[in-house]
């Protein structure tokens, strides 16, 4: 009888797979853990509040300041 040093292909796959799978499952359970994170804390409220009264016309007003989304890759001339 041959013995090979080589695995045989079907250990090679199942490891693969197996890998594949932990991968995912981490991906899945980082994700699932982030989204049962807090929407609000006291300290986010806390901060809103500071927002609020050093300008009270802030909570009115809609955000424009993240502005990477509105920006556009071509460049007009004025």
């Amino acid at each position: 009888m041959d013995d090979d040093s080589e695995p045989k292909t079907w250990v090679s796959a199942l490891k693969v797979l197996i890998g594949i799978a932990v991968f995912v499952g981490t991906i899945g359970f980082g994700l699932w853990y982030a989204d049962q994170m807090p929407w609000s804390s006291p300290a986010l409220e806390q901060a809103r509040e500071q927002v609020r009264k050093k300008n009270p016309n802030a909570a009115n007003a809609p955000d424009t300041s993240w502005g990477i989304s509105k920006d556009s890759p071509l460049r007009r001339p004025p």
